[in-house]
């Protein structure tokens, strides 16, 4: 995961939580829950439902 695609994550609330299964982190966000983020998204392999999860499209 980049640090700019993390830095993105972090100014919309979310916050790094812990490691997950494989290439899998899980972070949270305070009104949105917990969601696992693979590696790969960071480089833009990410649902649509994921995408929506995290920065609310």
């Amino acid at each position: 995961m980049t640090a700019q695609f993390k830095q993105k994550l972090i100014a919309q609330g979310w916050r790094f939580k812990r490691f997950a299964k494989g290439s899998h982190q899980l972070w949270s966000h305070p009104e949105r829950g917990i969601v696992s983020i693979s590696v790969n998204a960071a480089r833009g392999q990410i649902s649509k439902a994921i995408e929506a999860k995290l920065f609310g499209f």
